[in-house]
């Protein structure tokens, strides 16, 4: 029996098939119910506009776009057009952020400096 999500969400045909080719070969169904459960608490990327980190799979970031209103099946529900992964050039921008903010703190160390605490670790 299907799981009830308190959001659901339209998770397309192309979406399953891009998980299936980036992250995972899983069924249509095992690949929803994972996309749906990490959206249920969905975890912004910052400085990107609806695109969410749905966590780790088989040591590959999974990145989930949403869409709303466009070519939508079902009344109020979000669309996932697709899954992004490492290979994305999404995925080289977050990490180009990264390690920016990395060597900036390790520069701040070096020269002394108090290091800022982060909340989001």
């Amino acid at each position: 029996m299907a799981k009830k999500f308190k959001q659901p969400y339209f998770v397309t045909k192309h979406a399953v098939e891009q998980f299936q080719e980036r992250i995972a070969n899983l069924s249509r169904n095992q690949i929803i119910e994972i996309i749906l459960e990490a959206l249920q608490e969905p975890r912004p990327i910052e400085g990107i506009h609806g695109v969410y980190y749905g966590g780790m799979f088989w040591g590959k970031p999974l990145y989930i776009p949403v869409q709303i209103g466009l070519e939508q099946k079902e009344p109020n529900w979000p669309i996932v057009p697709t899954i992004l992964s490492s290979e994305s050039t999404l995925h080289r921008k977050i990490m180009s952020e990264r390690r920016k903010r990395d060597e900036e703190a390790r520069k701040r160390k070096n020269q002394g400096d108090p290091e800022i605490p982060r909340n989001d670790q």
